[in-house]
């Protein structure tokens, strides 16, 4: 009798601490899913940022290059002579550098 009074208590002793367990791990479960959802809005918030600089940076360099090409087609209306010089010399020097790699 004392014997099945101990595997009684023995199992119910098992099945509580199952129970604890389980209760813990759902816990477990619980805390990780909100610490994932958190890391994943951080990282969704940074790539959105990240996406707004870019564009951002994008904008301005196309603005910069309008710029330029409109101060370049400016330069050439009011020195064509200098121009065509910088051009020739430009070429002449691409033209020394491509001799020298195919000799």
């Amino acid at each position: 009798m004392l014997s099945r009074l101990n595997k009684s208590s023995s199992r119910h002793g098992l099945e509580q601490e199952i129970r604890q367990l389980s209760h813990a791990l759902a816990s477990l479960q619980e805390r990780l899913a909100e610490e994932s959802r958190h890391e994943l809005d951080q990282v969704h918030h940074q790539a959105r940022t990240l996406w707004r600089e870019a564009d951002d940076c994008g904008r301005q360099l196309a603005s910069s290059g309008r710029e330029a090409g409109r101060l370049a087609c400016q330069t050439l209306r009011q020195h064509p002579i200098t121009t065509l010089a910088v051009t020739a010399g430009a070429m002449a020097v691409l033209g020394y550098l491509a001799s020298r790699r195919w000799n």
